[in-house]
């Protein structure tokens, strides 16, 4: 879980600093690196509920 929150603020840094001038490909990875982390807490949450 740490290692998602901190590619998550790498992420979102490089997201910053680009301001907008991130290619098309940068933007998709993007995405996915914050749809992997969703899915990442939705399990863990899951399986603390178990």
């Amino acid at each position: 879980m740490a290692r998602a929150l901190v590619l998550l603020s790498v992420v979102l840094v490089s997201l910053l600093v680009n301001q907008g001038r991130a290619s098309d490909n940068q933007r998709l990875f993007n995405n996915a690196v914050i749809r992997v982390q969703h899915l990442h807490q939705l399990a863990a949450k899951m399986i603390n509920d178990f």
